[in-house]
């Protein structure tokens, strides 16, 4: 079932990775407070300064094998870090080692390289790991930043930021959709899989109103373009969650949201819409201040795609020099305006046949099944399972 997007991510992945991103950290305790600490080491000798080209090929590659078997022959290398920075911290090896395992060697030396380095952040990775009891436990930071009310909890003008307060509550006017594979294909493929990316919409009228609006895209607007009418102030999110693998191997969700955007259309005009977005301040979640989530501004810089609003190694797309734009503007390079067929979810729906699933109404827990299964097609995915511990 996955296997077309599975080469599209190959493709995706090729031409995005000719690219280097910004550095995204500085902080030398970031991990720990022991600037020293083989966590805080590890993180300055693989992503300070950005370059996977040099991690696979000149004294860098060695200097990197020598600091993760350092890593690696610590006594128990997560024992004495918080969880929330373990995971952060595995989060990044896990997409350093997607990088490369996917990136075409350069020369038949750089493959033997590759596979050196492969091997040891894939066991990093798991030696990271966190229990799921662990992962459960880890702070709700969507929840801690709308406590904080920093922003207002539902929308009033452009452009002002909000943080809707119920944006996950159960019976929410902000209703999660997904399909099979996932909504969310484009962002899905450019982090391979290690986030998940979920699907939120709100018409006005509540939750019933939304519900009834799903109901008719799926019986009557299944051809592109799509020709529903949305009403003024229909509101669409995507939620981006870390994705952690715990120590039995698995992939499981962590209540981490490290990126949010919404869309509210019509509203300024019509055919217009209005764009918010947030990204994560790591050093404001490490340090239990008001949960990290923090907006982005409108002519704030920030890697094209897939924006997660932080340039970070989990994206690995961004340049230094180039390519670089407003984050919100980059945003509307896909989104261009309030149309259904700019809603890409919308979008998807109107390009299905008749044996894929239409639209559904989904749950945390279905959308990381799909999204593992996914993940488990993947070759990135075949060639870290036999490191990962299983209990």
């Amino acid at each position: 079932m996955y296997m077309g997007l599975i080469g599209a991510a190959c493709l995706l992945t090729a031409a995005l990775l000719a690219q280097e991103p910004r550095t995204w950290l500085t902080s030398d305790n970031s991990y720990h407070p022991d600037p020293q600490h083989v966590a805080n080491r590890t993180h300055r000798t693989l992503f300070i300064p950005w370059s996977w080209k040099e991690l696979v090929e000149g004294p860098r590659h060695r200097e990197a094998l020598a600091q993760l078997d350092s890593f690696l022959s610590a006594e128990s290398p997560r024992r004495d870090l918080e969880p929330v920075r373990a995971l952060m911290l595995q989060r990044d090896l896990w997409a350093l080692h997607d990088l490369i395992a996917t990136v075409k060697p350069l020369s038949d030396p750089a493959e033997a390289a590759r596979a050196e380095l492969r091997v040891r952040l894939a066991r990093a990775v798991a030696a990271l790991a966190l229990t799921e009891e662990q992962i459960v436990r880890l702070p709700d930071n969507y929840a801690l930043s709308v406590a904080s009310k920093k922003y207002p909890a539902r929308y009033k003008s452009s452009p002002a930021p909000f943080l809707p307060s119920d944006l996950f509550d159960k019976d929410s006017p902000w209703v999660r959709l997904n399909g099979d594979p996932p909504l969310a294909s484009g962002h899905t493929l450019a982090v391979l899989g290690r986030s998940q990316f979920q699907v939120f919409l709100n018409i006005p009228g509540g939750r019933e109103a939304t519900l009834a609006l799903v109901k008719d895209l799926n019986a009557n607007h299944r051809s592109f373009p799509v020709r529903a009418k949305l009403p003024e102030g229909t509101a669409v999110a995507l939620a981006r969650s870390v994705v952690a693998i715990d120590t039995a191997g698995k992939m499981r969700l962590s209540p981490i949201v490290e990126g949010l955007q919404i869309r509210v259309l019509g509203v300024t005009g019509p055919g217009q819409q209005d764009v918010n977005a947030f990204k994560l301040d790591r050093l404001a979640l490490f340090e239990g201040r008001s949960g990290g989530l923090i907006a982005l501004k409108t002519d704030e810089e920030e890697t094209p795609f897939p924006g997660s609003g932080q340039p970070d190694p989990a994206n690995l797309y961004g340049t230094e020099n180039k390519g670089r734009g407003s984050a919100l503007v980059n945003c509307l390079g896909c989104h261009h305006n309030a149309e259904p067929e700019h809603i890409k979810s919308f979008g998807r729906l109107a390009s299905l046949n008749a044996g894929n699933e239409p639209l559904k109404l989904t749950t945390p827990d279905r959308g990381l099944e799909i999204l593992s299964r996914w993940k488990q097609e993947h070759e990135t995915w075949k060639l870290l399972e036999p490191y990962l511990k299983k209990k």
